[in-house]
């Protein structure tokens, strides 16, 4: 059954399939600001301008608009989320799982996962300049691309040591390919397309370049630059206390 409009309803129920619900509220065509909160029977969204309430469960495709959206996953969730391409900001609380995959559009959205928390499934930023933060054990289990846009990974909150491979530059959206721990279990490319790594603050973290000629530049702002590709890809970097060139360094 299609519904293409409904008034003064309060909650909605998905049925037994693969149901989406679309949170995209307009104002004479103008994106509006909304509040997510994803907690299982309790999930609620609001939206900021009227505060107004819907109150849903059973979908397992979420999608907000295009406004300044807020996510907070509070407990275990199943669904796919896709934020749209407005600035959002997403958070995961510690030791949560978020059983699916995340998708961002153009904004300079920030994902946060505290202590302990996970997606199982791919992460795919969109063309802003985004930020994925790990806290302490926090895992992508699928892999990270930051897509166009200068995107960051920091890990400055976790409390054990991250090494980070640099593998390939990016031809299409800049950045670099890369290997860490935390993401994708550590696979090959398990990151695509990032431009910013920050390290942990208490340990000692490594970061290791491409197998091409490089330069590395330890200044206000540190710089990985690749010196095989045209124009020059780079990467910036801190908190990262061991510094290791490829082997064509």
């Amino acid at each position: 059954t299609v519904v293409t409009g409904f008034n003064r309803i309060d909650g909605v129920l998905g049925g037994t399939r693969s149901d989406t619900l679309n949170l995209r509220p307009l104002n004479a065509g103008t994106p509006l600001p909304g509040n997510l909160v994803l907690d299982g029977a309790g999930s609620r969204y609001t939206e900021l301008v009227t505060n107004q309430t819907l109150d849903f469960d059973g979908f397992e495709n979420i999608n907000t608009g295009d406004g300044t959206d807020t996510v907070s996953v509070n407990t275990d969730f199943s669904a796919n989320l896709n934020t749209g391409n407005g600035t959002s900001s997403v958070t995961l609380a510690a030791g949560v799982t978020l059983t699916g995959t995340f998708t961002s559009g153009s904004g300079a959205d920030v994902l946060l996962l505290n202590a302990g928390a996970t997606i199982t499934g791919n992460v795919a930023l969109g063309a802003g300049a985004d930020s994925v933060q790990l806290n302490n054990s926090a895992t992508i289990n699928g892999t990270l691309d930051g897509d166009a846009g200068s995107d960051t990974l920091n890990f400055s909150n976790y409390a054990s040591a991250r090494t980070v491979t640099l593998q390939a530059a990016d031809a299409t959206d800049g950045g670099f390919d890369g290997a860490t721990a935390a993401v994708n279990g550590g696979a090959n490319s398990g990151f695509l397309s990032i431009d910013n790594f920050i390290g942990t603050a208490a340990a000692t973290d490594i970061l290791i370049g491409r197998n091409v000629n490089s330069t590395w530049t330890i200044d206000t702002t540190n710089e990985y630059r690749d010196l095989s590709t045209a124009p020059n890809t780079s990467a910036s970097f801190s908190n990262f206390e061991d510094l290791r060139g490829g082997a064509a360094a």
